[in-house]
């Protein structure tokens, strides 16, 4: 039973699911997405933006860029037995991946048509539909008990968080002991972090703030595990790259924000 102990909600609300993965129990979850995270004004903003969004999201060429994909079985050291967490898992990209080299992925995301949007996509790979499994939830309160999963990853959604050290300590969390979390995020220098950040915020009103390495690194520094730091991350850079307009169009924006957007880049934010 490849779900056995994930924490998901009541059976009546999940019908299809609870067939499909009986192992699962199922316990109450919130009834509306928008009272799940720490901030509902944020959760606003994310939820109408990844609504838009979420076909754009999927259809972006460079989301499905190999690079991107494989660095999560690599660092994760997934193995044939893994029970693995997506979290912020959007269309599902990462998770169907992820999926072909464990034996199930549970995909989370604050965005319903998001997680109506991976179910679909999975549902169209053969194989996939019984490893997979996508639910809405909070990041900031994960609907699972202690060490149900042998690694936790996380692709492009950290930079939307208002407080990521607590979503990374759910992360552990949920996380089994000597298990992996790998995060992989937009990563600016600190001298463009400002920058950066104006830039995303003009395109993408649910940005919050993207971290730096040094910022990343430190939530490890900083999630207390048993009493005893994490060890010490370990850390690698890739280049993506992706063409300014085609980027633009994946939001709603305006002549005059999306002309503005085009200049800073032009002047190499």
């Amino acid at each position: 039973m490849a779900f056995r102990g994930c924490f998901l909600g009541k059976p009546e609300l999940f019908p299809l699911r609870w067939r499909r993965f009986p192992g699962c129990w199922l316990i109450s979850p919130p009834r509306s997405a928008r009272n799940l995270s720490t901030s509902s004004e944020h959760s606003d903003k994310i939820i109408t933006q990844f609504t838009n969004q979420a076909r754009p999201f999927q259809d972006f060429k460079p989301h499905a860029q190999s690079d991107t994909l494989d660095i999560f079985v690599r660092l994760g050291v997934l193995q044939p037995s893994h029970r693995v967490l997506d979290c912020g898992c959007g269309p599902g990209i990462v998770s169907r991946h992820i999926a072909k080299h464990v034996t199930s992925v549970v995909g989370l995301d604050l965005t319903p048509a998001m997680v109506n949007l991976a179910t679909a996509e999975t549902a169209r790979e053969q194989g996939l539909s019984n490893k997979c499994l996508f639910l809405w939830g909070d990041i900031y309160s994960l609907p699972f008990a202690a060490s149900t999963f042998d690694a936790s990853v996380s692709r492009y959604a950290f930079h939307h968080l208002l407080d990521p050290l607590k979503a990374f300590k759910e992360m552990l969390r949920v996380t089994r002991p000597g298990g992996r979390i790998v995060i992989l995020d937009a990563s600016p220098e600190p001298t463009k972090q400002a920058a950066y950040d104006r830039f995303e915020k003009l395109r993408d009103s649910s940005h919050a703030s993207a971290l730096t390495q040094q910022q990343l690194k430190g939530l490890g520094d900083s999630a207390i595990a048993t009493g005893e730091l994490l060890p010490d991350p370990v850390v690698t850079s890739m280049e993506l790259l992706v063409d300014a307009q085609e980027l633009l169009s994946t939001t709603l924006l305006d002549g005059e924000v999306r002309n503005m957007l085009l200049k800073m880049l032009e002047d190499d934010i």
